[in-house]
């Protein structure tokens, strides 16, 4: 099978990452959400356990999909810089989780504000 060009490759991208025409529930309808969480009140809340870059990654891949991942690399861009975390760091950890980069997102961060 001959290899692509690039033109079609971004093409077929372009094509792909357009919103589809299924229907999106409302964020308030959990009747037909797919994520559920059974909370155990009785269980000890560990806070000092480490979060896998991995649980992460799938967390942000679930909220692109319900919002996009511009907003996404946004907020999380400027919740990290809230937190005085150098734009260097933030940079690599979006690029790790396959959000945009610190740059891009700051320059959506200036619109909104």
């Amino acid at each position: 099978m001959p290899k692509l060009s690039k033109r079609k490759i971004q093409s077929r991208k372009a094509k792909s990452d357009q919103p589809s025409k299924r229907k999106i529930s409302n964020a308030s309808d959990s009747s037909n959400d797919e994520y559920r969480m059974d909370i155990d009140d009785d269980q000890e809340l560990k806070f000092s356990e480490r979060i896998s870059l991995s649980d992460i990654g799938d967390l942000a891949e679930m909220w692109k999909l319900k919002c996009g991942s511009k907003y996404l690399s946004t907020l999380l861009y400027m919740l990290l810089r809230f937190f005085n975390v150098k734009w260097e760091d933030i940079d690599e950890h979006l690029k790790s989780i396959g959000l945009m980069t610190a740059i891009t997102s700051h320059k959506w961060a200036t619109v909104f504000y």
